[in-house]
């Protein structure tokens, strides 16, 4: 939104959280809409573009809303498309007083190494935080007591706008996928000389 209140960018989330946001698999599961309706389950489209926006020095930057963190290829697409640094928009109030929004914040730390971009975690009942391309927690948002969930505050910092190369950003998942496929091939190898000196 600019400065005169007008929408000028927007970015609709693509992961949305199952039986909270939309029933999944309505044909096995539809019967229970009804019920989901009432309990204030909602049955949102996900939105189908990764937006960039781009800040007053336009500096491009992608936006994850809620868990979209967890999913490694959420952040790795932002990147792709141009993003310098990523955003993570998220209600983590549900979660109370618990290890979770801590859990959510080391989601963030994951991303941010993976692709070599700074990532600005903002929780509304925490844990907020500046994470860098290194995955270091440089600032978060604190209470005079020290604590950073349930609190009330903002922080400020510079933050490293230069994407580094990575090789999760190169290449993905083809680590582990290579990965597994040169182990099914050691195992079934090992499986057929066996097989063959046995006989």
């Amino acid at each position: 939104m600019g400065s005169d209140g007008v929408v000028k960018e927007r970015y609709d989330k693509m992961f949305l959280v199952p039986f909270g946001e939309y029933v999944p698999l309505h044909s096995v599961f539809g019967f229970l809409e009804p019920v989901a309706y009432t309990m204030g389950v909602s049955d949102f489209t996900p939105g189908d573009n990764y937006e960039i926006f781009r800040t007053e020095l336009q500096v491009p930057f992608g936006t994850m809303i809620c868990f979209e963190n967890v999913f490694p290829n959420v952040a790795r697409k932002f990147v792709e498309h141009g993003a310098s640094f990523l955003m993570v928009a998220t209600n983590d109030a549900w979660f109370s007083k618990s290890a979770a929004p801590y859990q959510h914040l080391q989601k963030s730390i994951f991303r941010a190494v993976e692709n070599g971009v700074s990532i600005v975690h903002c929780a509304n009942t925490g844990v907020s935080a500046f994470v860098s391309h290194t995955g270091e927690v440089s600032h978060r948002v604190r209470d005079n007591t020290g604590e950073d969930i349930f609190v009330t505050g903002q922080q400020t910092a510079h933050i490293d706008v230069v994407s580094r190369p990575t090789f999760y950003k190169l290449f993905g998942h083809r680590l582990p996928y290579g990965g597994m496929i040169l182990f099914m091939m050691f195992y079934l190898g090992r499986r057929f000389f066996r097989g063959s000196h046995d006989a």
